[in-house]
């Protein structure tokens, strides 16, 4: 006989205020150590959005198909 697992996931909070008092304090916890990030963009970075960045159709091209 089949029966559910015991265990409870590691992101289960017993409550609304325990959910939101762990969210505070990884936040606050965060924030001590907190540096910006430095974004760069190379050629790099544009041949791989080039690549995988979808363009939108033609207005047209569902016309052309019918």
């Amino acid at each position: 006989m089949a029966t559910k697992p015991s265990y409870r996931p590691c992101f289960a909070f017993a409550n609304r205020d325990d959910l939101e008092t762990k969210i505070t304090a990884y936040t606050v916890r965060y924030n001590r150590t907190a540096r910006p990030y430095r974004w760069r963009y190379d050629a790099e970075h544009a041949l791989y959005l080039e690549r995988h960045t979808q363009r939108p159709c033609h207005p047209d091209a569902f016309d052309r198909a019918a």
